[in-house]
C-alpha cells in the first residue's frame, strides 16, 4: 500500500508539473505576467491543482479568480460578464450556477452541440471568427474567455 501511494503521488506530481509547464508555454501573456510578478505564483499553482481537488475546495468567486490571474479588473469584468452571459444562455443555466472554472460537460451536463452553439453565439456577438480547433480549450468560462481574448487581441 505504501508503495502504491508513493508511485501515485510521484505520477500525480509529474503530471501537474508537466501540465503546468505546457499551459504556461501555450499562454505567453500568462507566463510573462508570472515572470514579472512573483506574487502571482501562489494563485497560478492553485489554478493548476484546483481541478484535482474540486470536491474539497471552497468555491471561488469570479473576482478572486481574476485577482489570482492578475488581469486588469475593469477590462476583464465587462468582457467576462459578456462571455459568461452568452455561455449561460446557451447552456440554459443561471449565471450564479456557473463559476469561472466549472466544467460545462462534467458539471453542467452540456453536450457537443451546445459547445458549437456557444462558439457560434460568440462569433456573432463579438463579430469574430473562432477556429473550431479551439473547442477543446472552451471547457469552462475561463477557457472561453481566453479563446475570445486571444482572437480579438485583448
Amino acid at each position: 500500500m505504501t508503495m502504491l501511494l508513493l508511485v501515485a503521488g510521484h505520477e500525480t506530481t509529474i503530471n501537474l508539473i508537466g501540465n503546468g509547464l505546457l499551459a504556461l508555454l501555450r499562454h505567453d501573456d500568462q507566463r510573462a505576467g508570472l515572470a514579472a510578478d512573483d506574487s502571482l505564483a501562489r494563485g497560478a499553482v492553485d489554478e493548476l491543482i484546483e481541478p484535482f481537488f474540486r470536491p474539497w475546495a471552497e468555491p471561488q468567486t469570479a473576482k478572486e479568480s481574476r485577482n489570482q490571474m492578475g488581469i486588469e479588473e475593469e477590462r476583464y469584468d465587462a468582457n467576462l460578464d459578456r462571455v459568461k452571459k452568452i455561455v449561460c444562455d446557451r447552456l440554459e443555466l443561471d449565471e450564479d450556477e456557473v463559476t469561472l472554472t466549472s466544467l460545462f460537460h462534467e458539471e453542467h451536463g452540456s453536450d457537443s452541440l451546445q459547445s458549437i452553439e456557444i462558439l457560434a453565439a460568440l462569433e456573432a456577438d463579438f463579430d469574430i471568427e473562432i477556429d473550431q480547433s479551439q473547442l477543446p480549450r472552451m471547457v469552462n468560462v475561463k477557457g472561453v474567455y481566453e479563446v475570445v481574448a486571444e482572437t480579438i487581441g485583448w
